[in-house]
This record gives structure tokens, C-alpha cells and sequence, in this order.
């Protein structure tokens, strides 16, 4: 029974509807969270977008379980960096809204849902992975760009330190 149930997890999770699916519900989220910026919304409309949240809420839960199923283990679930990224952000944001005083903090954990994006397009995980790759060596680019400002600027202070005492003294 288990054998089926994954079997029919794994087509829905590679199937190219359920992603655009996905990626769909993912937009609508994200433009829900701004339209939630507004104060001046009616009641009426700001209940319609609650549910709408909660709806949401409840997709990402399921989408999340299709795809832990759909793996023959949760450690294999697990062993990849963009599904506990997913994972973590599904759940922030099943954390309920009364535990928190400030709505900016419940606005942070949806908007983080657009994070998701993300995972779900292979160009930005590349993206992703080189940026954090290149970390490392942007620090060395900053040390060289130190270097240079401070050989600039104790020239500056030699040649310019009489026409500007101020602005070059030291």
C-alpha cells in the first residue's frame, strides 16, 4: 500500500503541471504578503486574504509531504541542502500568528515563502551555490580594495595636506 502511494508522490512531484502548480502558489503568496503591507484595506478583504494565507499554508504542508514521500528515506530527504531549505521555510511558517506581538516578524516568515523560488528553479540554485562559493574570495577582494584606498588616501594626505588641512591633515 505504502509502495503505491509513493509510486503515485514521485509522478505527481516530477510532473511539469504540479511545478508550475507550485510555482503558481508560490507568486500568489508573494503577492499576497504585499498586498498585507496596505493598512487600509477593508475587513472584508483582509479576511478573504487570511484564508487565502491559510490555504497557502496548507498547499506548501502537502507539496512538502508529496515530495518527503515520494523519496525512498528521509535521510535521503534530508541529504539535500534546497529540501531542509524548503523544509524549514514551510515550517516558520506553521508557527501560529497568535504567539507573535509584531505583525513585521509574521510578515518575515511569509515573505520568506518566495525563498522557495529558489529551489524550484535549477538557474537560481547555481546562482546560489556560486555566490556561496565565491564568498571566500570576495573577502580577499575587500582586503585588496583596503589596501588601495589606503595607499590613495596617505598620498592624498602627502600632496593635499597643505591645500586642505581639514579634509587631509592625517
Amino acid at each position: 500500500m505504502f509502495k503505491r502511494i509513493q509510486s503515485l508522490f514521485v509522478r505527481v512531484r516530477n510532473n511539469n503541471f504540479f511545478e508550475g502548480f507550485v510555482l503558481t502558489v508560490i507568486l500568489i503568496s508573494a503577492l499576497n504578503v504585499g498586498i498585507n503591507t496596505y493598512d487600509n484595506i477593508p475587513k472584508y478583504y483582509t479576511e478573504i486574504f487570511e484564508y487565502l494565507d491559510y490555504s497557502i499554508t496548507i498547499f506548501f504542508l502537502i507539496e512538502i509531504i508529496i515530495r518527503m514521500v515520494a523519496e525512498n528515506s528521509l535521510r535521503k530527504f534530508f541529504s539535500s541542502g534546497w529540501n531542509v531549505f524548503d523544509f524549514v521555510i514551510v515550517s516558520a511558517s506553521l508557527i501560529p500568528t497568535s504567539y507573535f506581538e509584531s505583525v513585521l516578524v509574521l510578515r518575515l516568515i511569509r515573505l520568506f515563502r518566495i525563498l522557495r523560488l529558489i529551489s524550484i528553479f535549477p538557474q537560481f540554485r547555481v546562482l546560489i551555490e556560486a555566490l556561496v562559493k565565491s564568498i571566500p574570495r570576495v573577502g580577499y577582494v575587500i582586503l585588496f580594495m583596503f589596501i588601495n584606498f589606503y595607499i590613495f588616501a596617505a598620498l592624498g594626505s602627502i600632496f593635499f595636506e597643505e591645500v586642505d588641512p581639514l579634509h587631509w591633515g592625517n
